[in-house]
């Protein structure tokens, strides 16, 4: 489904953001991109809704190359979960969920909120399976609670039916028991619609609880790439505070790169 070939990642300024990275990622999986702040993880999800080039290398999706010539109609096929949900906040909730299928209607139907019936049931059913109930529909965005706005930032995701799910470190800003209550949704969501999911985490535990695959990078590499079992305290410390940032050259562990072709044909 996602396959990263070689791909560097270089700023003007000379920073490089990904350093040769290859990776597949199949169809369904629930894959979680660990690594601290600044590590390359943004950058890598960016460059599958096109939002960055690479420098050097290919990313394709569905076996497609990710270029100037289909990034536009690729980028129909991928949804985002924000950390900060990038709501309107003066919009209902059922508007925030439609806003989700805008390259479906037309704009002149759209800014008059005049959106198919078909959209809008497709809207409450959504809200329904995000655990939002009918009084949430019409009211503002702005007096739902943070964790109640991240369930509408997961239903407006999935109003396209996307063929790939990329979650920004969508419980940042989340306290930890609404943070897990909120993964465990997206997981479900992804399971429900068979959407291959990208999520990039700062939490470890969070990681080895939700992911089907965890993969790390730092300063740019990818470091780590495994089943969750796998990702032991010790290769959490090596990470986040150790060797890692003293030797360019080294992996930080040496763990046996995840094998794709089996758990397609396991899903």
């Amino acid at each position: 489904m996602l396959r990263f070939d070689s791909v560097y990642k270089r700023f003007p300024d000379g920073t490089e953001a990904i350093r040769n990275i290859s990776l597949q990622v199949p169809r369904g999986q629930f894959c979680v991109v660990l690594g601290p702040s600044g590590a390359g993880k943004s950058t890598l999800l960016r460059m599958l809704n096109g939002l960055s080039k690479p420098s050097e290398g290919s990313v394709y999706l569905g076996g497609e190359l990710i270029c100037d010539q289909s990034v536009q109609r690729l980028r129909k096929k991928v949804a985002t979960v924000h950390q900060q949900f990038n709501l309107t906040p003066r919009m209902s909730v059922a508007l925030n969920v439609l806003s989700g299928a805008l390259p479906q209607v037309p704009h002149w139907r759209a800014g008059l909120g005049l959106f198919p019936a078909s959209l809008r049931e497709k809207a409450c059913q959504l809200l329904d399976e995000v655990g939002l109930t009918p009084e949430h529909v019409s009211r503002r965005v702005s007096e739902l609670s943070g964790g109640q706005q991240q369930r509408v930032g997961i239903a407006r995701a999935f109003m396209m039916d996307p063929a790939v799910l990329l979650a920004d470190e969508p419980v940042a800003s989340l306290d930890p028991r609404i943070s897990r209550g909120i993964l465990e949704l997206l997981h479900r969501q992804s399971r429900n619609h068979n959407t291959t999911v990208l999520c990039s985490l700062h939490q470890p535990d969070l990681a080895r609880e939700f992911g089907d695959r965890i993969i790390a990078v730092n300063q740019g590499r990818l470091v780590f790439d495994g089943k969750p079992e796998q990702l032991t305290d010790k290769v959490c410390e090596e990470l986040y505070h150790g060797a890692l940032n003293h030797d360019h050259n080294k992996p930080v562990v040496a763990v046996p790169e995840f094998e794709p072709e089996l758990e397609m044909a396991a899903a």
